[in-house]
């Protein structure tokens, strides 16, 4: 499961190799993001749901926490998470794929 988003992200970018790190300066950039939960942690009061965001060659992760359902039936932990995702303006428009 994950979800398919447009994002705008702003940064510094950055150019490395073995022995020079060049500065970039500020960009913004405007993708298609790939968005997995690949983590989740807590317990029965908050959970920690982190998201990898992944396009082309930008990738970043980010941490939402949010108050599971324990009671019986209630879905995984994962599947709690993008339910929760998908409620956040943030994923406004955030497709299952």
């Amino acid at each position: 499961m994950a979800l398919q988003i447009q994002k705008s992200i702003n940064g510094v970018a950055t150019l490395a190799s073995d022995n020079l790190k060049l500065n970039l300066g500020e960009q913004s950039v405007s993708k298609d993001f790939y968005a997995k939960v690949i983590a989740v942690i807590g317990g029965k009061d908050n959970l920690s749901a982190t998201v990898n965001f992944n396009a082309d060659n930008v990738s970043f992760n980010k941490s939402y926490d949010f108050t599971p359902s324990v009671v019986d039936n209630s879905s995984n932990f994962i599947k709690q998470a993008y339910e929760y995702l998908k409620t956040l303006p943030e994923f406004s428009g955030a497709t299952d794929c």
